[in-house]
């Protein structure tokens, strides 16, 4: 019930304050949009993994939680993983196992 009472109105004469809700709006939609126009360049190079369930069919359609794991993902990617040195046939992580576990981190968080 309290997310949907109205503010009270303030009294003649008294500036009222802005509801959270208003000022969090622009904030979301913001990040909503720098989040598709990121996918919209990375798509230039790389193609938009769409994961499919069986309770529920997109029908090849990307969602917005696709687009924020792509991009997510890259960022992670760019930033965390890609200074290792390479050391031959050194490895710890199968590139598989390694791509797979990056891609169901970036879904989950």
């Amino acid at each position: 019930a309290a997310l949907y009472e109205q503010a009270p109105t303030p009294a003649k004469g008294q500036v009222g304050r802005r509801p959270e809700k208003v000022k969090r709006t622009p904030m979301l939609m913001s990040l909503f949009s720098l989040t598709c126009l990121f996918a919209i360049e990375m798509l230039k190079s790389k193609s938009l993994p769409i994961l499919s369930s069986a309770w529920y069919d997109k029908k090849d359609e990307a969602t917005f939680a696709d687009i924020l794991a792509f991009v997510r993902r890259d960022i992670w990617v760019a930033r965390h993983f890609n200074d290792s040195t390479f050391e031959g046939d050194y490895v710890k992580i199968r590139p598989e196992d390694w791509d797979a576990l990056l891609n169901q981190l970036a879904r989950a968080a």
